[in-house]
């Protein structure tokens, strides 16, 4: 007769402590079902926000910004410097996206001595861009010198024509447009 109370105690005790511990079993597997259906809304939102940015950069074809340069120089002002962070850091955020860096010059001076500098403003800029994480080959370097620039005589015109144009522009953008014999791969600084 002993037995029988003391058994049934302990049974008693052993089937709590089992069922306490499927229940906080049960507890955790919900918490976790929830947390995945949390991160599952998480990455379809994620989603849902990569595909309207890839909407609107179709819309917009492309962004550009164009970088002014004095005279002879190939140097960027503090300003230059923080519009092309911003602008490395939204495309490092897309995939599929290349940054076209077009260097120009004015008519003036000898067509070596413009590519040249065409090439080191290009260069300036594109060093920016990679500073901010954005991969080499997701950038294409053109020198254009000045190909393209009108020689008016005009000082006024010819700042407007001292520039670097960066455009932000999709893979086969990029491709398709690309002149073999003006782009300079970045990877070859």
């Amino acid at each position: 007769m002993a037995g029988g109370p003391i058994g049934a105690v302990a049974g008693g005790i052993t089937g709590a402590l089992l069922g306490e511990h499927y229940h906080k079993q049960k507890v955790a597997n919900h918490e976790l079902a929830a947390d995945l259906s949390g991160s599952n809304a998480d990455k379809a939102k994620l989603s849902q926000q990569q595909a309207a940015l890839a909407a609107s950069l179709d819309h917009t074809r492309e962004l550009t910004l164009n970088i002014a340069f004095r005279t002879g120089d190939a140097n960027l002002t503090t300003e230059d410097i923080d519009q092309l962070t911003t602008l490395g850091q939204l495309a490092g955020s897309m995939p599929g996206v290349k940054i076209r860096v077009s260097g120009h010059t004015d008519p003036r001076g000898p067509e070596d001595y413009n590519k040249a500098l065409s090439q080191d403003r290009a260069e300036s800029v594109a060093a920016v861009l990679e500073n901010t994480g954005l991969a080499q080959d997701r950038i294409v370097i053109e020198a254009l010198g000045a190909s393209g620039a009108s020689d008016t005589g005009n000082l006024d015109d010819y700042a407007f024509q001292r520039r670097v144009s960066v455009k932000l522009v999709g893979e086969t953008s990029v491709a398709a447009a690309a002149q073999p014999a003006a782009v300079t791969v970045a990877s070859a600084r």
